[in-house]
């Protein structure tokens, strides 16, 4: 899933890419005090890393009353150095209908990972077979591309801070 919509899920993301960052910078002061680098540790912080992406950007809905169910998502975003888009008028019922529900006060796109990056275990869930793996790859290519494509032009419109 690239496109998470919803303050819990969206925030959920958040808090998890803030409490990695922390712990990817507690490692990094540990490591550079001993020397001697814990490889289970390392693995396991670049496994969830993985697992839940930091997100690429955040669309918020300046029509959400009250506007302070959404003020933690843009402190976070600062945090993580997250480009936020604010869409304006009634976006959130706009950005609903496109993605099949009533409204939507917030969503925020993921980083791509290709069909390689997948464990053994998420192909099964998939049920990819050798033979599908190549189209499978040249449609997966082509949607992700198509996303970054639109992510990397809303980003350029967002006018730079500090």
């Amino acid at each position: 899933e690239r496109f998470v919509v919803g303050v819990n899920q969206c925030t959920k993301i958040l808090e998890s890419a803030i409490q990695r960052r922390n712990e990817l910078q507690i490692d990094n002061s540990q490591n550079s005090l001993q020397k001697s680098g814990n490889e289970s540790r390392r693995s396991a912080s670049s496994i969830n890393t993985r697992l839940s992406p930091v997100p690429t950007l955040i669309l918020l809905s300046r029509d959400v009353r009250p506007a302070t169910i959404l003020a933690h998502i843009s402190i976070y975003a600062h945090i993580l150095k997250i480009p936020v888009a604010i869409l304006p008028g009634k976006s959130s019922v706009d950005l609903g209908k496109v993605v099949g529900i009533r409204s939507v006060a917030v969503a925020m796109f993921l980083p791509s990972f290709g069909i390689k990056d997948l464990s053994e275990k998420e192909e099964e869930q998939l049920a990819i077979s050798d033979e599908n793996r190549s189209g499978c790859n040249t449609e997966w290519k082509d949607c992700h591309q198509d996303v970054d494509s639109f992510i990397d032009f809303v980003k350029s419109k967002i006018p730079k801070m500090g």
